[in-house]
C-alpha cells in the first residue's frame, strides 16, 4: 500500500493525485530493510493557459525519513516507479507533460544525512516502458 500523505500544492484532481505523488511504495524501499518512519509525497505543477489546460511541467518530491535509509536503493524505488509501474506517469509522460522526479532522504541514524536530488525526468512525449509480468 501505499504510505505517502497527500500534500495538495498542485493541480491534480483524485486518483491521480494520489498515484502521482504515491508512486513509491513501501515495499520498494523495504526490499533493502530499511526502517522508514514516515514518508509523505508532494507536488507542484504547472498548466497551460489555453484549453484544453494540460499540465506542462510536474515535480513530484517523495520525502522519506528513517534510521537506516540508502539514497540508492531510494533512488532506484522512485525510477522503477517512474519509468515502468506507474500508468499515471506513463499517461501524462507520453502526452506533452514533462514530469521530475525528485527525492529527500533524512536519514536518523548512526550517520545523519539530509540529501535531496532529482532521479529522472519522463515526458515529454515518451512512449511508456512495457513491464513484462
Amino acid at each position: 500500500t501505499n504510505f505517502f500523505n497527500q500534500n495538495r500544492t498542485g493541480g491534480f484532481h483524485g486518483h491521480a493525485r494520489q498515484r502521482a505523488a504515491g508512486g513509491v511504495r513501501h515495499e520498494a524501499v523495504d526490499a533493502r530493510r530499511a526502517d522508514v518512519l514516515s514518508g509523505r509525497g508532494s507536488w507542484n505543477s504547472e498548466q497551460r493557459r489555453e484549453y484544453p489546460r494540460v499540465f506542462t511541467t510536474i515535480e513530484v518530491v517523495h520525502d522519506l525519513v528513517g534510521p537506516d535509509l540508502d539514497v540508492r536503493a531510494v533512488r532506484r524505488a522512485i525510477e522503477l516507479s517512474a519509468r515502468k509501474y506507474c500508468p499515471v506517469s506513463a499517461m501524462l509522460s507520453a502526452g506533452e507533460t514533462a514530469i521530475h522526479h525528485c527525492y529527500r532522504v533524512r536519514r536518523t541514524g548512526s550517520s545523519p544525512l539530509d540529501e535531496s536530488g532529482e532521479v529522472c525526468v519522463t515526458g515529454p512525449y515518451e512512449r511508456p516502458q512495457v513491464a513484462v509480468g
